[in-house]
């Protein structure tokens, strides 16, 4: 019944006019193994990322269970990808994010680089409910009930913790198709946005992908 959108609608519906935070939690206990189902809509969104937020770390890990096996189809759906950023960015347990979602996501960089989907999975840890890469409604579902979320991960740790884990891979495959890339920069927005992650985290001058896109300009030149 869950996957229906009446049915998230009135959920939804239920949870912004629900003022007892138990009743929600309750909710939220009762649905942790089936909030994919909820991604059939923006309301069904919004849902499942309210009732993440309620959850407790031992709960959330069911969630994470519950998203492997459609994990792949959830990588470039254009509503269950914003459920996958919203978990990254609230899942303390960044070991759990990398074993569980992010080690997934990385096998399929060849087949999605440039889905927009799989690319606002990594905007959303780059740059969290930035206006450019996701909209208001988007944004909406993310923050709902944060106040009442279970997180204690300081937001900064966790996003250099993810940073970390998922630019790896990506600056190996930009490493290995720069000339591509680098001949029109339009074709993928996520190589500014590696490099810039690369800037922050540090250990410039050990970063072939850097050596490579110098090593192609000066061919240019």
């Amino acid at each position: 019944m869950s996957r229906h959108s009446l049915v998230q609608a009135i959920i939804a519906d239920y949870i912004f006019c629900q003022a007892d935070v138990e009743k929600i939690k309750w909710l939220a206990e009762s649905m942790k193994e089936k909030l994919p189902t909820l991604l059939a809509s923006k309301q069904g969104l919004q849902v499942a990322c309210v009732l993440f937020n309620h959850l407790d770390a031992k709960d959330r890990k069911l969630v994470v269970k519950s998203v492997q096996e459609p994990l792949k189809e959830m990588i470039t759906n254009k509503i269950a990808h914003l459920f996958l950023v919203h978990i990254l960015n609230n899942l303390d347990d960044t070991v759990i994010s990398k074993k569980k979602i992010l080690s997934d996501v990385m096998v399929t960089i060849d087949e999605n680089i440039n889905d927009k989907c799989f690319q606002a999975v990594y905007l959303g840890i780059i740059n969290p409910k930035a206006k450019r890469f996701f909209t208001e409604e988007d944004i909406i579902a993310f923050e709902a009930h944060q106040e009442h979320s279970s997180s204690k991960k300081d937001a900064a740790v966790r996003r250099m913790e993810l940073l970390n884990i998922i630019t790896p891979p990506l600056e190996k495959f930009f490493e290995e198709h720069m000339q591509f890339y680098l001949s029109d920069i339009s074709k993928n927005l996520l190589l500014a946005k590696v490099f810039q992650a690369r800037i922050e985290m540090g250990d410039i001058k050990n970063s072939d992908a850097i050596d490579e896109m110098f090593r192609q300009v000066q061919k240019k030149e």
